[in-house]
């Protein structure tokens, strides 16, 4: 939830603290005799761990008693577009609101904040965001007449493991183990309204899966909402000399991997009844596109031109997989007639997201694809 004013007090939860046992050094006397040393060190040790066991109980009490109920009373409440509550209670339990509206009742073991000078409405989504990129130097109108600021020469990873032999091919990696955001990308997302998205990674033609993440300041084990939202592929050749650096080299890899993804399947099925059948090399893209060609997990398609977005429905048609559309710099007009083509390629289902996307387009285009069901 967004709230428009924050109040004085964090919404946050505040752990009580615990009393920690007041630690008095008692001195040894001058003459000890020696074999009554070890006895003493032991003693010592013992006495140690027991204050430092006290501590951490303290500290796990303190924990246990932080209040998981919270109720905002007396706000003003948007629930949708038109629907306003002038005067409404939400309760939220476990970090999840439970009930909001006018005669709300208010559980006994909430902790109360007063929301009589607040506006609360409900987090937008962005369904398409990628981790920050250095910036690249200014470019002219380059090809496709494009004329943008464009990403620094993508670098030819050394494989490491059983990998694709193409460093453009990553299906394997995944964003959720190289979240969270860059926290002045968290903060400006959070500044205009949004409470989660779709996070993808930014780098190669087949690129990884993304992850649904909560753009709160809990941290990534607290934030993930799905951790392997979508596969995600773009049609950008890539820079540098390195193979493929042109469209219809994207197009043919794109094409490629599908059928190798499904000749790995059959291959290692095959090898699993026969034992005399030759071994099935490992590879962790291959691997990775299983939940795609079985219909589990759908394909996020990211270009940059209209003709992009056709051609992407052509190769998720032909390899039968079901996938959606991402895009940053096509006109309205375009997305209308991508909407069109809903129609007519029945596997693919795209729905217009913007990197600088404004809300009203977010909260409309927020996991209708694809991509997050």
């Amino acid at each position: 939830m967004n709230v428009a004013r924050v109040p004085g007090v964090s919404l946050a939860s505040r752990a009580l603290t615990a009393p920690h046992p007041e630690v008095i050094a008692m001195p040894c006397p001058a003459e000890l005799s020696r074999p009554f040393a070890p006895a003493l060190r032991s003693r010592a040790i013992l006495l140690a761990a027991s204050l430092v066991a006290g501590s951490l109980l303290g500290a796990s009490v303190a924990h246990a008693v932080t209040p998981r109920v919270h109720a905002i009373r007396n706000a003003r409440i948007v629930t949708s577009p038109g629907n306003v509550i002038a005067h409404g209670t939400i309760v939220i339990r476990d970090g999840l609101i439970t009930a909001a509206g006018a005669n709300v009742a208010i559980p006994a073991d909430a902790r109360i904040w007063e929301g009589d000078s607040l506006t609360i409405y409900p987090g937008l989504i962005d369904a398409f965001v990628m981790p920050a990129a250095p910036a690249g130097p200014p470019m002219g109108g380059g090809p496709g007449g494009r004329g943008q600021r464009q990403p620094p020469p993508q670098q030819e990873e050394t494989p490491r493991g059983p990998v694709h032999e193409l460093a453009a091919v990553r299906a394997e990696y995944r964003m959720v183990q190289n979240l969270p955001l860059d926290a002045s990308q968290l903060e400006s997302l959070r500044a205009v309204g949004f409470a989660a998205a779709q996070v993808a990674p930014r780098q190669g033609v087949v690129r990884g899966t993304s992850a649904v993440v909560g753009l709160g300041t809990n941290g990534a084990n607290a934030n993930v909402v799905r951790d392997a939202a979508a596969q995600v592929m773009a049609l950008e050749p890539v820079r540098g000399g390195v193979y493929p650096g042109s469209l219809m080299g994207v197009i043919a890899v794109m094409r490629q991997v599908f059928m190798d993804a499904k000749w790995y399947r059959d291959a290692r099925a095959a090898a699993a009844k026969k034992t005399t059948t030759e071994r099935v090399p490992e590879n962790l893209a291959w691997a990775a596109l299983q939940p795609v060609i079985s219909g589990d997990q759908p394909v996020l398609m990211v270009a940059d031109e209209m003709l992009e977005v056709l051609q992407a429905s052509k190769i998720a048609t032909e390899a039968g997989v079901t996938a959606a559309s991402a895009w940053s710099s096509l006109k309205p007009r375009a997305m209308a007639f991508a909407t069109i083509e809903r129609n007519v390629f029945t596997s693919f289902r795209p729905f217009a997201v913007s990197e600088n996307v404004t809300p009203a387009l977010a909260s409309a285009a927020a996991f209708e694809g694809a991509a997050c069901q």
